[in-house]
């Protein structure tokens, strides 16, 4: 079962002060427990911030290898398969409001079951069974959008750097990763809005292990190829959508709910056109994937839901570069910048 369930418990004026605790407890396919503590502001000026982060994950089900670029699943019986700590601390400076530079340390630990070396012996640092590795990270946010949870109008840009692996530890990678994030939402005709969303993600290093190996399907994805992943240690990919409001914003009232503040249902509805398109470069192909290195693209049409608390419903239609086609659901999260 890939089902995840669990229970989180969130404080965001912890103290009085602003300050954000939360801790969570999730099982299921991805088992977690973790603990995010954010203080926006150390100083009088309200320009510095520290964050503190710590997380325990394992699982006994991982995806131990990508063959015909799709994810191939390793199930342990009653052992986990993978065990992975990490701890980060975080300076945050605001030197506006709306523009953060996040400066991030981090201890990593990797364990897996001997198993996944008869699977993958690259999914760690090669032969090895545990990969420790610190790193070291900076990130520039700028976030201009009018609204994190559906935008409109306004931008977005994410700069970051990230040195995985010090020279600390014998078991430990040795990379240096450049990424960026852009979008951009506009309304050049009433009811119409446009958004356009660039990412790319560059790795410099010898070896990229498996389990940090991450290109589309991960994180990234392209609609049309929700069935598929590809790996890679660089990529490029560009969204473009355009939404027409079919329904503005509406509230109605359901009186048969009993408590008050669940009575009323914010909703409003928006048709869709998009066109995705990106590649994927990676120079460890080990399992001879088709896809990396390959041009692609898809397009569709669908339609958002956006409704109670900022729920966001797509159902979509999408075709990619083989003709494949199909109706998807995706329950969509909002686009929030923790810091």
């Amino acid at each position: 079962s890939m089902i995840n369930y669990g229970i989180s418990a969130l404080q965001e004026n912890f103290r009085g002060r602003r300050e954000l605790f939360k801790i969570k407890a999730r099982f299921g396919f991805k088992e977690q427990y973790s603990l995010l503590y954010i203080k926006p502001f150390i100083d009088k000026n309200k320009k510095h911030g520290l964050a503190v982060e710590i997380a325990y994950n394992r699982q006994k089900r991982i995806i131990v290898n990508t063959k015909e670029n799709k994810p191939n699943y390793l199930t342990g019986n009653d052992d986990y398969l993978l065990n992975y700590f990490y701890t980060y601390i975080y300076y945050i400076y605001r030197p506006r409001l709306n523009s953060s530079h996040v400066i991030s340390a981090g201890y990593n630990d990797v364990n897996t079951n001997k198993i996944i070396q008869d699977h993958n012996p690259w999914f760690n640092l090669e032969g090895e069974d545990r990969m420790v590795y610190n790193t070291l990270s900076y990130d520039f946010i700028r976030d201009l959008r009018d609204l994190q949870v559906y935008p409109l109008r306004g931008s977005f840009i994410n700069l970051g750097i990230k040195k995985q692996g010090l020279g600390i530890n014998t078991t430990s990678p040795n990379l240096l990763k450049f990424s960026m994030t852009y979008r951009k939402y506009y309304c050049p005709i009433k009811r119409f809005y446009f958004a356009h969303d660039l990412s790319a993600k560059k790795s410099i290093g010898k070896y990229e292990p498996y389990f940090l190996s991450r290109g589309m399907g991960y994180d990234n994805f392209m609609r049309g190829y929700e069935y598929y992943v590809v790996d890679g240690q660089d990529f490029i990919i560009s969204k473009n959508t355009v939404r027409y409001n079919l329904i503005p914003k509406t509230i109605k009232k359901i009186n048969i709910i009993p408590i008050e503040k669940f009575r009323k249902l914010h909703f409003s509805v928006f048709l869709t056109a998009y066109f995705d398109m990106g590649i994927i470069i990676n120079n460890q192909n080990y399992f001879n994937n088709s896809l990396p290195g390959e041009f692609l693209y898809s397009g569709g049409i669908g339609i958002d839901l956006v409704t109670y608390y900022d729920k966001i419903i797509k159902i979509n239609y999408s075709f990619n570069k083989f003709g494949e086609g199909g109706f998807f659901l995706h329950f969509a999260s909002p686009i929030q910048t923790v810091f």
